[in-house]
């Protein structure tokens, strides 16, 4: 599990007994980790599937299935998580347009309920989150330590990927969930070695799946 969101998040006050909010957090545990395999599914681009268009749409099924506001229908097999996360999707919106990485590409998304469902549309037309500027420290960064694990490892260039997720959390913190998978705070991906260290160590494990 991630550290706490930076920035600060107000605490809101669901009124849920004892037994109401064992299960919305059981429930949060379970929605997470899924939608991370989604996530790290989507940027690995690992579906099985033969042509752009087939992982488009697989990537369009899979987000609906594991990320639908503002009723989050999805969650309906758990009640309370699901109140909670309509209860607390505006402030998720506020939340993130001041806290959104400064200077980094990232998802638009709206800072509002009112754009909130043409936002909606929009990334289930496209089903995929922007990829990194190929012009950044970033991207060097990765293209570098890609090149070094092919020589190291006597690979093809298919064989080396790695899916990146940044989390606006507190701290320096990293975590590899699945291979290929890492995620990190923004601390800890602004760290060159330590960032570099443990992108080489997500590639690797993809690589160990992999062989």
């Amino acid at each position: 599990m991630p550290p706490k969101l930076a920035g600060g998040v107000e605490r809101i006050d669901l009124g849920f007994s004892s037994n109401e909010m064992a299960e919305a957090s059981g429930g949060w545990t379970e929605w997470w980790r899924q939608y991370v395999q989604v996530e790290g599914l989507n940027q690995l681009g690992d579906r099985g599937v033969a042509t752009s268009t087939e992982f488009r749409r697989s990537c369009r099924a899979e987000i609906a299935r594991v990320f639908d506001p503002r009723d989050f229908d999805h969650l309906a097999g758990c009640p309370s998580l699901q109140e909670a996360a309509r209860r607390s999707c505006e402030q998720a919106l506020v939340w993130w347009r001041d806290n959104r990485q400064n200077g980094r590409q990232a998802l638009s998304v709206p800072s509002s309920l009112e754009t909130l469902d043409s936002w909606n549309q929009g990334i289930r037309r496209s089903g995929v989150t922007a990829p990194i500027d190929q012009n950044s420290s970033g991207w060097q960064s990765m293209k570098d330590i890609a090149e070094a694990i092919m020589d190291d490892y006597q690979v093809g260039a298919q064989r080396v990927r790695a899916g990146v997720i940044v989390l606006a959390v507190e701290g320096i913190w990293s975590n590899i969930p699945q291979p290929g998978v890492l995620l990190c705070s923004e601390a800890a991906i602004a760290d060159g070695p330590l960032y570099a260290a443990e992108l080489r160590r997500a590639i690797e494990s993809g690589l160990i799946k992999g062989a």
